[in-house]
């Protein structure tokens, strides 16, 4: 599933928020992956409000099956593979709605200057530098070995390993607050990207 907040002036490039529809049937998923949807449509729905829009277009990609092999991500990364350049920049939440604290970035050469100026944006909500050895995720990942940079927004995720994959991965056990906080700093990233003038380079592709 994918929609886009469309860019005022650099529409054809796009920064983009995933998480996954899918969880294991014990519980109902809320944290895993319920959280991140929420979190990645409000993100963009705060940005879809402003006017104007930043200069990029933020799309959002709720993918499939994340859980049982990736077939969302790897679909979409085959889809789009001829178009990776136009894909600025990832960021994927899927780690419930816990408290964030750090920022990782895996960017182009002589981007990380610009990634702590981003960072530096973001430590009112505590959320300090936390290196470059950022994954982009499960999903987004598939995109990351494409050369496309990606950011991590990592969170204190301990009581995560409680509930997700379990019956006890339920709407109550969501914190509104925790919830609002993540939303704001997606929100944040993916804004300050969109309308980052020169973008963040391109990452060297493994070797098949």
């Amino acid at each position: 599933m994918i929609g886009e907040i469309p860019g005022s002036s650099r529409k054809e490039e796009m920064i983009i928020l995933g998480a996954h529809l899918d969880s294991w049937d014990l519980g109902t998923g809320a944290h895993d992956d319920g959280a991140g949807v929420a979190t990645v449509l409000a993100a963009a729905k705060l940005i879809g409000d402003l006017k104007p829009h930043p200069s990029r277009t933020v799309r959002v990609v709720l993918y499939a099956n994340e859980e049982f092999g990736l077939s969302g991500a790897k679909a979409y990364a085959e889809a789009h593979a001829t178009s990776i350049e136009r894909h600025v920049l990832g960021l994927e939440s899927d780690l419930g709605a816990f408290a964030p604290y750090g920022l990782a970035a895996n960017v182009g050469q002589g981007q990380l200057q610009q990634v702590r100026a981003l960072q530096s944006v973001l430590e009112p909500l505590g959320i300090q530098y936390f290196g470059s050895e950022a994954s982009g995720g499960a999903d987004v990942g598939k995109l990351r070995e494409l050369g496309m940079p990606v950011m991590d927004i990592k969170t204190d995720a301990a009581p995560y390993f409680d509930l997700h994959h379990t019956a006890n991965d339920t709407f109550d056990q969501v914190d509104p607050a925790l919830l609002a906080r993540n939303v704001a700093a997606y929100a944040v990233v993916s804004y300050l990207a969109a309308q980052s003038p020169a973008g963040f380079g391109r990452l060297t592709k493994p070797v098949p």
